[in-house]
């Protein structure tokens, strides 16, 4: 103690000796209890904001696994390998929800109740996830089971997954704000008791009111000002006192651990942000995903029906024509058979890319299946499709693929056919270019041939 400070002290000492002991041990006490309380509440916000984190981790994993486990079924080259490391993806994905199940409280309700659903939908999800890898492993790929248990994977289990995760999320985050709402009201506790403590001081110890102003009231009003503020400006902005005595301690203290909250927000912050974009991005390669063929980077069956059937009923609508192209390679299953599904794969790619090359802007491209490719034509005559159509084979039939220092030809056929009548639907064009495209291939292929609908024969190009 200085000797100032302590002459000051003995003065009170002397003069208020009973006062100032209680006084001190009530100040002293009530200062660290509450603040204990208040760095309490600080954990406890920073353990429920963790948990909110950790369950947007869990749900940003189960995304990726969703993903890894469509890619495992419907790359055909998938082994024991990929396999094996969904199952660690899997292991993982519990050992993150146990240290969800681990972080609660159990004595609140609402948490075991949002925790309980999660892991439950967490088992199903990895249970039927597994189903998916053994029904892949049973049917050689994508099988219609494997495909119709995946579908139920996306639909429902991940869905389920998702939003009990969001919800548990949800409820972590709120109870961080609360526990915060808590400290911040401790903290307005605090200040009010102090405020009591100096006035009853000032009253006892009028022939002090000089000193007490400057070493007890203006330190004293500076701090609940800034108490008073609101939160998210009372922890921007530091408290100003900087006397050698316990409220330049308080304050000094009090600013300390606005620093540390916001540190801990900052960062916490930080790492949602990281955490939202990968959730984003791993989202957006999802949607690509679910409408592209993996192979070939084109439109899937299921895309390329629906655009094509909306495209249609526009086409209707508006009273335009509107043609389809089938194609499909020539002695496709040859070319397997003596260079290899490798050079099989990298054939369908090329002539996806050729033909891309080849439609207009407007038209739009799929993978019909296997070997076959469909193009939709809106806008289009009979007359124009078969241009099209011939213009794709002309330019298949140019294309080389090399393989291995080796040159593979390829040649391609195609049936085109165009929409007749209103009640016609998409199915049925298909089918008349189906018809087309069989008598291109028995007319000696790497040809295409039109269905014409008015006259009721093919004609060939």
């Amino acid at each position: 103690m200085k000797p100032v400070r302590g002459h000051i002290a003995r003065r009170i000492i002397f003069a208020y000796s009973g006062l100032a002991f209680v006084t001190i041990l009530v100040s002293a006490g009530a200062i660290g209890g509450i603040r204990l309380l208040y760095q309490r509440l600080v954990l406890e916000a920073r353990q429920r904001q963790e948990m909110s984190l950790l369950s947007a981790r869990i749900r940003s994993e189960a995304l990726l696994l969703a993903n890894s486990v469509q890619q495992y079924v419907i790359d055909a080259e998938s082994g024991e390998a990929e396999r094996l490391a969904l199952e660690k993806h899997i292991v993982m994905l519990e050992e993150l929800l146990q240290q969800a199940v681990d972080g609660i409280n159990p004595d609140n309700v609402d948490e075991s109740i949002a925790v309980g659903l999660a892991l439950q939908n967490i088992m199903s999800f990895k249970v039927q996830s597994r189903r998916i890898l053994d029904l892949s492993d049973q049917e050689g790929g994508f099988g219609p089971e494997t495909k119709r248990q995946m579908d139920a994977l996306l639909q429902h289990y991940q869905p389920e997954l998702i939003k009990s995760l969001e919800d548990f999320e949800k409820l972590e985050g709120s109870a961080a704000k609360s526990s915060y709402a808590q400290a911040d009201i401790y903290s307005l506790h605090l200040t009010i008791f102090i405020a009591m403590l100096s006035a009853a001081a000032v009253v006892f110890a009028i022939g002090m009111s000089v000193w007490l102003a400057k070493r007890l009231i203006i330190p004293l009003t500076a701090l609940t000002e800034n108490v008073k503020l609101q939160p998210e400006l009372s922890l921007q902005r530091p408290i100003e006192i900087s006397t050698d005595d316990e409220m330049g301690a308080l304050a000094q203290a009090l600013n300390q651990m606005k620093a540390e909250i916001n540190a801990s927000r900052d960062k916490l912050e930080e790492y949602a942000d990281t955490l939202e974009e990968q959730v984003e991005e791993r989202t957006r390669e999802l949607k690509l995903l679910a409408i592209t063929d993996p192979l070939t980077g084109i439109y899937n069956r299921g895309h390329f029906f629906a655009l094509a059937e909306k495209i249609l009923d526009e086409t209707k609508r508006l009273n335009h024509p509107f043609s389809v192209a089938l194609f499909d390679l020539d002695y496709f299953k040859n070319i397997n058979d003596r260079f290899g599904h490798a050079a099989g794969d990298l054939a369908l790619r090329q002539v996806a890319r050729t033909m891309q090359s080849q439609i207009r802007q407007m038209d739009f491209l799929g993978r019909y299946g296997g070997e076959e490719f469909v193009v939709a034509l809106p806008s289009t005559k009979i007359s124009e499709a078969l241009q099209i159509g011939q213009r794709i084979v002309i330019a298949a039939r140019k294309m080389q693929v090399e393989y291995n220092g080796r040159s593979i030809h390829v040649t391609i056929s195609g049936g085109v056919a165009s929409y007749a009548y209103d009640d016609e639907d998409l199915g049925h064009i298909l089918s008349k270019a189906d018809k087309a495209l069989y008598l291109a291939k028995k007319q000696g292929r790497d040809r295409v041939v039109a269905h014409n609908s008015t006259t009721g024969y093919m004609e060939k190009t």
